[in-house]
């Protein structure tokens, strides 16, 4: 009959092979699957290694860093890497080789080398970086256009993160009193939770994108290892192809996360994501300062000049008239002149012709005659007076209504009036046809001048 052993016995004897096999410590190459720290400061870890091609598992086993161990080698590797142990990630850590007859095979971690691992983020990251650029996606953010007044916000941050608070604080009280609207939408911005959290908030804000001018992500303060929830592809990919200009402030001075890469404009911090867009606004308000002067200067130089011109067609109205009227004058001077002229000689070639007849019914006749033209050249004489009185009358109503027709078309008199004269870009508007989007227009009034922007239209 052959030997037998207990399960006990074939454990202590399997404990003895490995300790005989394995009595040195060993580097080894893993990848984390879980982790969990308990109560006593105790981190149990999966370890395990898949297939490089297909990325089938191939082993697997437990491993336990002590607590003592555990203080330490966690101070260690996140100062040196930025993270914290988390799933997925490849770590190198010098092991012994531990058989409990009663948990089985185990590896207990005394030592770790974060070299390793910051080797393998910076890999993943620059795969993730070279994959976005493959997928044609890297810098379309970045080409979305920026508005030169950002105004109305959507906040994708933690509702109690001291970065936001510090940014709405630097937003509502800007010492030249500018206004933005903002609205938050919560989300997680460090943990596990990040990139599925700050997406979700991203598809709210695209269900009401026409209420805001861009997104802004900022994180208040935080560890460096809170950054890594950044370096996602699935969020960069998402936040490249945003159909709304991304700012982002989530990192520190020295850190640039993938998602920063991504978005439209990377700044640091919040409160310099502010300052951001009080500058932009301030430039902006700057701009329209110094376009104001300009359309103020020329639109006095146009205004000068069309008075000028007015000035001149007044004089040139009123000389023309009063030539015209000297011209009348002496036209019916010379008509006065001739017609009497005439008629004297009229009448004295008839006195010559009855002083010459002896007949005296002829006589009679002319004297008759005579009185009675005598009569008609005084009724002539007084009807061209009263021709000539009315007709130079009639004239100086006439010259007067002209004149008084310039006195009412004269700008000054129709600006006090309470009308105003419209023009862009040096000419007058007289239809909404001829307004042009996008240039000043000029509202010219009695008391001053309103300069004003008609917006584009919308499509």
């Amino acid at each position: 009959m052959e030997e037998s052993f207990s399960l006990y016995e074939l454990n202590l004897q399997i404990k003895k092979s490995l300790n005989e096999s394995f009595p040195l410590a060993y580097w080894v190459v893993a990848e984390i699957s879980s982790v969990q720290v308990n109560r006593t400061g105790h981190c149990y870890l999966e370890l395990i290694e898949n297939e490089k091609v297909s990325n089938r598992l191939l082993t697997k086993a437990r491993a336990t860093i002590w607590a003592n161990t555990y203080r330490m080698i966690r101070s260690y590797f996140e100062s040196i890497t930025g993270h914290r142990f988390e799933i997925g990630m490849k770590i190198m850590v010098k092991v012994t080789v531990q058989f409990h007859v009663l948990y089985g095979l185990s590896l207990n971690v005394i030592d770790i080398d974060p070299n390793y691992t910051v080797g393998d983020l910076a890999q993943k990251r620059r795969q993730i970086l070279q994959q976005l650029e493959a997928d044609g996606v890297i810098n379309m953010n970045k080409e979305l256009p920026l508005p030169e007044v950002v105004q109305r916000i959507a906040v994708i941050s933690s509702e109690t993160a001291a970065g936001f608070g510090d940014f709405i604080h630097q937003l509502d009280h800007n010492s030249s009193g500018y206004y933005f609207d903002y609205q938050l939408f919560a989300a997680a911005m460090q943990g596990e939770q990040t990139e599925q959290s700050v997406i979700a908030a991203l598809e709210q804000v695209y269900e009401n994108m026409e209420q805001f001018d861009a997104v802004v992500i900022i994180r208040g303060g935080g560890s460096k290892t809170d950054l890594s929830y950044f370096d996602s592809y699935d969020l960069a990919f998402y936040l490249s192809q945003f159909p709304m200009p991304i700012i982002t402030g989530i990192g520190h001075e020295r850190d640039e996360s993938v998602a920063d890469i991504v978005a439209h404009t990377s700044l640091k911090t919040p409160t310099a994501v502010a300052g951001f867009l009080i500058e932009k606004a301030s430039n902006f308000d700057a701009s329209l300062q110094k376009m104001k002067q300009q359309l103020s200067r020329l639109a006095q130089q146009k205004l000068g000049h069309e008075k000028q011109q007015l000035l001149m067609l007044k004089q040139s109205v009123i000389a023309s008239v009063s030539a015209a009227f000297e011209i009348e004058k002496h036209r019916l001077s010379l008509h006065r002149q001739v017609f009497i002229s005439r008629a004297k000689e009229y009448i004295n070639s008839q006195k010559v012709k009855l002083q010459n007849t002896s007949v005296n019914p002829l006589k009679v006749a002319a004297n008759q005659h005579i009185s009675k033209e005598k009569q008609l050249l005084i009724q002539s004489k007084f009807h061209l007076k009263s021709f000539t009185k009315a007709f130079v009358s009639k004239q100086t109503n006439v010259l007067a209504l002209q004149k008084k027709t310039l006195e009412y078309l004269d700008p000054i008199t129709i600006l006090n009036r309470g009308f105003s004269i419209l023009s862009q870009n040096g000419k007058i508007v007289k239809s909404i046809h001829d307004v042009k989007p996008d240039l000043p227009l000029k509202n010219q009034m009695k008391d001053g001048t309103i300069i004003s922007i008609v917006p584009p239209v919308q499509t």
